[in-house]
């Protein structure tokens, strides 16, 4: 945390997902929060909540005057849904984004902490670097879009504060939805399900714990320019890897279907990250367990 003689005040956008949840009481032993949620979250010293959706409410009118940073995770639950989701994705993933840069602006934050993500890449077998080549527009899909959109947006403000874009790479963390990647695999290896792989190991990818993705959005309200930083884990990990391990710790031996085909890599070059924000100190292995149940 940054040392500090006066508490300052920060807006944080989808504080009830997974990030938001370990974000907020990290982020509140520093900073007055301001946490825009869905529902109502946890009541706990130096935190507001607000209530609304960022797809239909005014929700700046209910912000202060003055703030010194926005921290925008929200994003929309409908992303897999296209075409019938696209408005809700527009909603949340950009028009929601510009309307909070108008506010941070006007606002006189000094900082606003944008969760992109590492999706937005170009298939590559080398670890991503934040120069690698951005997906075309056939490549990208309608999320990624919106979050290329969104990341265009702010970097434009960077005269008025310090837009710093994180993408990370396969957040979990306890209480995730499982339909995710992860919790999926989980719930795949505890009913005896076959998991199909491509190749003999299936993709490769560096999975990141939500306290680790908490951790560098602190980290980033103290940077002094503008920035697009990869966030990931410690590991490099591949899907038959990560099944073994998961079925380890349920007591479940996994199976598997291989395609025969070499399997993809999602794999972040965490240069820049170690750099900026520090290195990442949650293990996949020591942390599994919060995906378990």
């Amino acid at each position: 945390m940054m040392p500090t003689t006066a508490r300052r005040t920060c807006v944080v956008t989808g504080a009830g997902g997974l990030v938001g949840r370990h974000l907020v009481p990290m982020l509140a032993e520093e900073w007055d929060v301001i946490a825009i949620a869905r529902t109502e979250g946890e009541a706990r010293p130096h935190v507001q909540h607000l209530v609304c959706d960022l797809a239909t409410d005014c929700f700046t009118d209910g912000l202060p005057s003055r703030v010194d940073a926005v921290v925008h995770l929200a994003q929309s639950r409908r992303f897999r849904e296209f075409p019938a989701g696209a408005a809700d994705v527009l909603a949340v993933n950009v028009v929601a984004t510009e309307r909070l840069a108008r506010y941070a602006a006007s606002a006189g934050a000094s900082h606003f902490v944008y969760a992109s993500s590492g999706g937005v890449y170009a298939p590559s077998a080398a670890p991503f670097t934040e120069e690698a080549p951005i997906a075309t527009p056939a490549q990208a899909g309608w999320y990624q879009a919106s979050k290329l959109a969104s990341e265009a947006l702010l970097h434009a403000y960077r005269g008025l504060f310090v837009p710093v874009v994180l993408r990370p790479f396969f957040i979990y963390g306890a209480g995730q939805q499982r339909h995710m990647l992860i919790p999926r695999l989980c719930d795949t290896v505890r009913r005896g399900d076959a998991v199909p792989l491509a190749g003999e190991q299936g993709m490769l990818i560096s999975p990141t714990h939500a306290t680790d993705a908490a951790r560098c959005i602190v980290k980033s309200l103290t940077l002094s320019e503008a920035a697009t930083i990869n966030v990931r884990g410690p590991d490099v990990l591949s899907l038959r890897v990560i099944c073994e391990l998961l079925g380890a710790a349920l007591g479940v031996a996994p199976a598997f279907t291989n395609s025969g085909a070499a399997g993809p890599a999602y794999v972040a070059d965490d240069h820049r990250m170690n750099a900026l924000l520090g290195s990442s100190n949650a293990p996949f292995a020591q942390y599994l367990h919060t995906i378990l149940t």
